[in-house]
Formats: structure tokens, C-alpha cells, sequence
């Protein structure tokens, strides 16, 4: 990986707008050496290259939805990779990840949000449509769900 880094590097010092140079370090950097203040500058910098790229918003996504715990930053990359690439399910099944652990948490701190983890579990089955299938158990489990708070909110 030492090879990797150093090409991706090099590939940054002669263009630093190398957007797919910045994305792969980030990665390397996220994966292998577990640098994530690295690879979330690389991919914030991939992204100010070229505000295009999908994937650096998806990793940036993942990366504040598991590192950081930063929920609004992981919902707001998820977002953009979906406004840049809607035809990616992956996206939309991100989102449709964190959009559930949101609601679950909102769930468990009070009857009074339950309102509101329900509209995110609606929201889950939505992007998990488009990802597994209207049929699919991850998107029916995610309309129960939504179901079962109104019910309890009744």
C-alpha cells in the first residue's frame, strides 16, 4: 500500500485537482491506515475538484456516519451523491441506512418524535425501493415499522 499512497500522492503534487487522485487516497487512507482526519480532508478535497463525484460524497457520507457519528454531515453527502448520481441505488440505500438509525433512535427517546420516525422509516422504505424492490423485506420491514409507531402514537 506504501506504493499506492505514494503514486496517489505524486498524482496530487502534479495536479491538485486531481479529483479521482484526492478519492483514492482518502480511501486508502480510510481503509487501510485508518487516517480518518486524511481521508476525510481527501475526500473534501476530491469533492471541491469536482463537485460531480458521486463516490467521494458517498465515502464522506460513511465516513461521518460511522467515524464521526456526525449524522446531519453523512445525511447531507449522502444527499448530494443522490442529487449528482440518482440512478445509484447505492445511494439511496445509504441514506435509507442512516435515515433508519436516525429513526430508530428518535423512537427511543420519546413517544413525542415518534411522529417524526415514522416519516424517516416512510422515507427508508422510499430509497429502499429503489435500491432492493418495493417487495423487498428491507423495505416492507421499514413500512412496518412506520406502521407500528402510528399505531403506538394512536
Amino acid at each position: 500500500f506504501d506504493g499506492a499512497e505514494a503514486a496517489y500522492r505524486a498524482a496530487i503534487v502534479a495536479d491538485p485537482r486531481h479529483a479521482m487522485a484526492h478519492f483514492n487516497l482518502g480511501h486508502l487512507l480510510q481503509s487501510v491506515r485508518k487516517d480518518f482526519d486524511g481521508a476525510e480532508a481527501a475526500y473534501r478535497t476530491a469533492i471541491a475538484a469536482d463537485p460531480r463525484y458521486a463516490k467521494a460524497h458517498s465515502n464522506l457520507g460513511a465516513l461521518l456516519q460511522t467515524v464521526r457519528k456526525d449524522f446531519d454531515g453523512a445525511e447531507a453527502a449522502y444527499r448530494a451523491a443522490i442529487v449528482v448520481d440518482p440512478g445509484d441505488t447505492k445511494y439511496k440505500n445509504n441514506l435509507g441506512i442512516l435515515l433508519k438509525e436516525r429513526a430508530q433512535r428518535i423512537k427511543e427517546n420519546g413517544s413525542d418524535l415518534a411522529a417524526a420516525a415514522a416519516a424517516l422509516y416512510d422515507e427508508c422504505a422510499v430509497l429502499w425501493g429503489f435500491h432492493h424492490g418495493a417487495d423487498s423485506r428491507f423495505t416492507e420491514g421499514a413500512r412496518a415499522s412506520a406502521m407500528r409507531i402510528r399505531k403506538e402514537l394512536a
